[in-house]
């Protein structure tokens, strides 16, 4: 009826979608050798405010090697997050390999 009435609205075209590619360039065969950081955050509904989680994950066995969670995340909080990091994996040394 609504086509015969001339009232429906044009079909939306479908776009493309290309699929995700990830750089698999890497061979990683033993652990602390690369590791990714991830941040994400929340919304907390009675404080009317956002955290955040940083979280620092070995690639080898996907642990998580450290971790911040708190209301702000700035560069200064990554940068002690990853000492703490450094330290607890003993490679504060030995950051070139890292």
């Amino acid at each position: 009826m609504c086509k015969e009435l001339d009232i429906l609205r044009p079909q939306r075209q479908k776009k493309v979608s290309y699929p995700r590619k990830l750089a698999r360039n890497r061979t990683i065969k033993s652990s602390n050798k690369l590791w990714e950081i991830d941040i994400k955050y929340g919304y907390i509904e009675g404080e009317d405010r956002f955290f955040f989680v940083l979280s620092i994950i070995d690639v080898y066995d996907r642990s998580i090697v450290e971790y911040y969670m708190g209301l702000i995340c700035t560069a200064k909080d990554l940068k002690q997050t990853l000492l703490r990091a450094l330290f607890k994996r003993q490679q504060i040394n030995e950051r070139e390999n890292l």
